[in-house]
């Protein structure tokens, strides 16, 4: 992937975290924020997908009981 050189401003404290962080990872400090920023969107996806999975339950679940109604309507009973 091609790299594009960027300046941010971050708290003097902050800029100092990062620093010690990738040099505890003996990595670089555009890797360690690479890195950071794919996790990030990691778990917003992660995120994004309980949502998703939660409503489609609901929506399932919803269904599922209509159908069952309708089954019990018209199904011969013993």
């Amino acid at each position: 992937m091609p790299a594009e050189r960027i300046t941010i401003t971050l708290p003097k404290e902050m800029a100092e975290d990062i620093r010690k962080a990738a040099a505890a990872r003996r990595e670089s400090v555009s890797k360690f924020v690479a890195q950071a920023l794919i996790a990030a969107r990691q778990m917003d996806l992660r995120s994004w997908m309980i949502e998703g999975y939660q409503e489609m339950a609901e929506e399932n679940h919803r269904l599922a009981e209509e159908s069952l109604a309708i089954a019990q309507e018209t199904w011969p009973r013993d």
